[in-house]
């Protein structure tokens, strides 16, 4: 996918987000972004890997470090030194003409859906779904599937419960994210 289109869609979840009040960090961006792209099929082309809160892709973060180059987001550290403040900075409507190549409704739902989560449930559903894919791409099904999806979030994150792996698989059924 073309850069530009993937730069409007992070600044496109940014500006979401901020409208409905929701604090938006490198974190959350992260999580969103895989969702989009592995839960609700948006090919964005990143590339993802297992990171200490999840699924996680330096190329989001060099892409938000860009962007804040450039003033078209405000990436700013955490007063406490923990995480960062991202926001729609001085030039956010330079890419005001993709907006009818986004996919506006897939990112209104992902951001009424997670808005606003705590990023450990973020954690929590990006994981099991990472390893849920990676468990259904080897074959697995059904409860198997289930059971071994808890068993590798519990083994890559001890602090997971396998109860709230089973909440997470539930709540993807649900809105068919798996």
């Amino acid at each position: 996918m073309e850069s530009f289109v993937r730069w409007a869609i992070l600044v496109r979840i940014v500006n979401e987000s901020q409208s409905k009040g929701h604090p938006v960090g490198h974190t959350y961006m992260q999580k969103l972004t895989y969702l989009l792209q592995n839960a609700l099929q948006i090919q964005l082309g990143y590339s993802f890997r297992i990171h200490y809160y999840g699924p996680y892709s330096e190329e989001i973060w060099q892409d938000l470090r860009i962007l804040d180059e450039l003033k078209i987001l405000n990436v700013t550290p955490q007063k406490d030194g923990y995480g960062y403040s991202i926001t729609l900075g001085e030039n956010s409507t330079l890419f005001a003409g993709y907006e009818s190549t986004l996919p506006k409704n897939a990112i209104s739902k992902l951001v009424e859906v997670l808005g606003g989560c705590e990023v450990k449930i973020l954690e929590i559903i990006a994981t099991t779904h990472y390893a849920y894919s990676f468990l259904t791409s080897n074959k697995l099904e059904g409860s198997k599937l289930a059971e071994e999806t808890a068993k590798a979030v519990t083994a890559l994150k001890p602090h997971i419960h396998p109860n709230q792996v089973s909440t997470a698989i539930g709540i993807m059924k649900e809105l068919a994210w798996i």
